[in-house]
């Protein structure tokens, strides 16, 4: 494992623990670290020795969703927000879906992609100070990986 890689998997005996690592950004995903999350939940999930998927963030927060700058508009006002949300549905659908049980660990902000992440897991542990919430509407986007589906009515 690099220091720098922004998604970080490390093993200790039957745990397997995913830091996201962009604490600077308040831990906020792009499709490289969603691409990368896809291929980790996969290996752990083919690996019969790992039994828990820990999912975290570095630097006192959990998430605060997907890197907005990294929503990139043309002069017409299209944006990639649609392949984002297709890809970010893939990601937690597997997540949702895996056999291994994962658990979130959740500090700072879990916000939109984090509450996404969030609800993907089998279990969430809050600490006193999260600041959980879909946010999606605030910035004329959409929860499509998640909410408008996994969150009851």
């Amino acid at each position: 494992m690099i220091e720098t890689d922004e998604i970080q998997l490390e093993r200790d005996g039957h745990v397997a623990r995913v830091w996201l690592n962009r604490p600077w950004k308040k831990n906020a995903v792009t499709l490289t670290l969603l691409k990368r999350l896809d291929e980790i939940i996969t290996e752990v999930d083919a690996d019969p020795e790992l039994r828990v998927l820990v999912l975290r963030g570095r630097g006192g927060t959990f998430c605060s969703g997907f890197d907005l700058d990294e929503l990139q508009a043309d002069y017409i006002g299209r944006s990639t927000a649609m392949d984002v949300a297709v890809i970010s549905a893939k990601v937690c659908d597997r997540m949702y879906s895996m056999n291994t049980p994962s658990v979130a660990v959740l500090e700072g902000y879990v916000t939109a992609g984090g509450f996404e992440l969030m609800i993907s897991c089998d279990f969430a542990i809050a600490a006193d100070d999260a600041k959980i919430g879909d946010f999606h509407i605030r910035r004329a986007l959409f929860g499509g990986a998640g909410p408008i589906y996994r969150v009851p009515a």
